[in-house]
């Protein structure tokens, strides 16, 4: 393929190449030896009480912030870890979620160069184009051992299953990320597209992988006893955290968080406005932002802009959760590949190149390591990535209605 594509493709192409390997090859590395993993030491030590034996401590509260918080259904993702030595098993997580990262890239060329086979060249550059725009968030998400990587293939599977009309590869990938954060479930609407038989089959598929998942959890806890404790504890757990958890606040006005009620929390410690006002904002945005977003899909439905419906719930998702730590932007890629995969056909509106150049300069660069801490620290603290994701949200509904005026002649 690359011996195919024009001299400036290629350039681009070696220029993620080396980039990507480079900061790869190098997270890679200072993985083994990073000691910031409290995520990864929450699954490791679910794994090790769960093969032990322990199901009174699968999920406890005694845990505190080190609480297990996912579902039953998501154990068997970690339950295998403790097999390994604790810096063994952190690098495997590693290389899954990276592997599921690239494999999610290769779902979105392979899906968009089967819609437009003309366009096959610059699609494939476009992959490497993107791969560098997310790689920041990227490297932020691995060195963390977060679960961003498999949540991004799920989302991956369900918009080819929903452009291929495959209803059990979009319950399988929705299944996925919606199991560890239940918010990605916003883009169930967009399957309304094909009709309520659609739905259903999604929901047979989403129903079948939860009980093969607990069945393995049944198999593994030995006895009915045991998984009944499972279940009841992470339902009592649950339902504690719901009620009185105190984190909130701390999480949504942390710097890294870049989710609207992030930023509207900042402008209250900023004296701008009371902390009520800001939780009133945010809910009013949440309600605006859904109410919206789904009068456009609704509307703009016979256009089949999968795509485009697909990453505006994507952004909106981001933008809507009481926080969203920046390492889950990574997920960006999904809206950037839409936004210019019609790049190379038509160009790109003033709002489009305005939302991307934001999206350059607010999250695929910064870094401490490459802008200093002041600059990093006032770019996050501003809220910058969030003013570059509503610029993405404005930039693919122009692009989507673009398509419906364009279809309608």
């Amino acid at each position: 393929m690359i011996n195919k594509l024009r001299p400036s493709y290629k350039a681009w192409v070696f220029a993620s190449m080396i980039l990507c390997g480079a900061g790869l090859l190098f997270y890679a590395v200072r993985v083994w030896t990073f000691s910031h993993s409290n995520d990864f030491e929450v699954y490791y030590r679910t794994s090790q009480r769960f093969l032990g034996g322990h199901w009174d401590q699968v999920y406890t509260l005694a845990d505190l912030y080190g609480l297990f918080r996912y579902p039953p259904v998501a154990l068997p993702m970690v339950a295998w870890l403790s097999w390994f030595p604790f810096q063994v098993a952190r690098q495997i997580w590693f290389f899954i979620n990276l592997t599921s990262l690239i494999w999610g890239l290769v779902l979105l060329y392979r899906a968009l160069a089967k819609k437009n086979p003309n366009q096959r060249p610059w699609i494939f550059t476009l992959a490497w184009i993107v791969g560098l725009a997310i790689l920041r968030p990227t490297l932020d998400s691995l060195i963390n051992s977060q679960v961003d990587g498999l949540m991004f293939l799920g989302l991956c599977l369900a918009l080819v299953g929903l452009q291929d009309g495959r209803a059990t590869k979009v319950g399988v990938g929705i299944f996925i990320p919606s199991v560890l954060k239940i918010g990605t479930l916003i883009l169930m609407p967009v399957a309304c597209w094909r009709g309520w038989k659609f739905v259903v089959r999604i929901g047979v598929a989403m129903a079948g992988v939860s009980l093969v998942a607990l069945l393995w959890v049944r198999w593994g806890a030995g006895s009915g006893p045991a998984f009944a404790q499972v279940i009841e504890s992470w339902w009592v757990n649950i339902r504690t955290l719901l009620v009185s958890d105190s984190r909130d606040y701390v999480d949504c006005i942390d710097f890294r968080s870049q989710a609207l009620n992030s930023a509207f929390l900042r402008a209250a410690f900023w004296g701008w406005w009371s902390v009520e006002t800001a939780h009133s904002l945010w809910l009013l945005s949440v309600g605006l932002g859904m109410g919206g977003w789904l009068t456009l899909a609704w509307t703009q439905r016979k256009t089949q802009a999968w795509w485009h419906a697909v990453s505006l719930g994507i952004v909106a998702y981001l933008l809507m959760m009481p926080f969203t730590y920046r390492r889950t932007l990574l997920f960006l890629a999904i809206p950037l590949f839409t936004l210019l995969s019609r790049a190379n056909q038509q160009d790109l509106t003033r709002l489009q190149k305005a939302a991307l150049l934001a999206t350059v300069l607010t999250i695929s660069i910064p870094g401490k390591d490459v802008v200093g801490e002041y600059l990093f620290l006032a770019i996050q603290k501003g809220s910058l990535p969030v003013l570059a994701m509503g610029l993405l949200v404005a930039a693919l509904t122009q692009q989507m209605l673009a398509i419906k005026r364009k279809r309608s002649r």
